[in-house]
């Protein structure tokens, strides 16, 4: 009888909490503007497609409740230099944290809780060319968890590359920060996306025939015993 009750109640646990992972849409993403000509910049590496609130087109301004060009799906395989423009349209957000008075943090927010396992970042590495290389590390804070992962080059060439974080572990939450610590003067982005699972929650016919079945569990049992 132990066995059957073990069993049914784990038929029933994991009924209500298995979730396929899938890419996992942000509602709004939070974070300082780029930097750009104001801060020695050659061009203005502005987030100048955000759709929430704050200047696009100011240096470092605080930008908050909406998407731009870190969450629009493109993806270039080019450097910063054949990319950007002064009018600060090009793909990438730059940013020169060296000039910023506060961490160059970007805190994404999700319409519900979510588990999350990878985080992919797409950066400029141009070899140090006008102080932009990928960045040292990245540090993840969401709910509980609080991990740093530190940043290798896959090849040795300069070309843009996709920072994979695995296993980042984060469960039930609804926004995630991450920090980008600067290797060189200056940090590159264009696309940060998520996969995972939203948060399982009870199916509602488990609950309930879980619920019928414990008088009948305990019965058992007391019998058994």
């Amino acid at each position: 009888m132990h066995i059957m009750r073990t069993f049914l109640l784990g038929g029933l646990l994991a009924a209500s909490s298995v979730a396929a992972a899938s890419p996992l849409a942000p509602t709004s993403y939070d974070m300082p503007n780029g930097s750009g000509q104001a801060h020695g910049g050659q061009f203005n590496y502005w987030d100048k497609n955000y759709s929430g609130s704050g200047n696009t087109a100011l240096d470092n301004a605080a930008l908050s409740g909406g998407l731009g060009d870190l969450t629009d799906g493109a993806v270039t395989t080019l450097n910063w230099f054949s990319t950007e423009n002064p009018a600060g349209t090009g793909p990438y957000v730059g940013w020169r944290p060296s000039t910023m008075d506060v961490p160059l943090t970007v805190v994404f927010h999700f319409a519900q809780a979510v588990d999350i396992d990878h985080i992919a970042i797409h950066t400029d590495d141009s070899g140090g060319a006008g102080g932009v290389d990928a960045p040292a590390s990245v540090r993840v804070v969401a709910g509980a968890v609080d991990l740093l992962f530190p940043v290798v080059d896959p090849s040795p060439d300069t070309a843009p590359f996709f920072i994979n974080l695995n296993n980042v572990g984060v469960s039930a939450v609804t926004s995630v920060a991450l920090t980008f610590n600067a290797k060189n003067e200056w940090v590159f982005l264009d696309e940060i996306s998520f996969d995972g699972a939203v948060s399982a929650v009870p199916v509602p016919g488990a609950v309930v025939l879980l619920a019928s079945a414990l008088p009948l569990l305990r019965v058992r049992r007391r019998r058994a015993a």
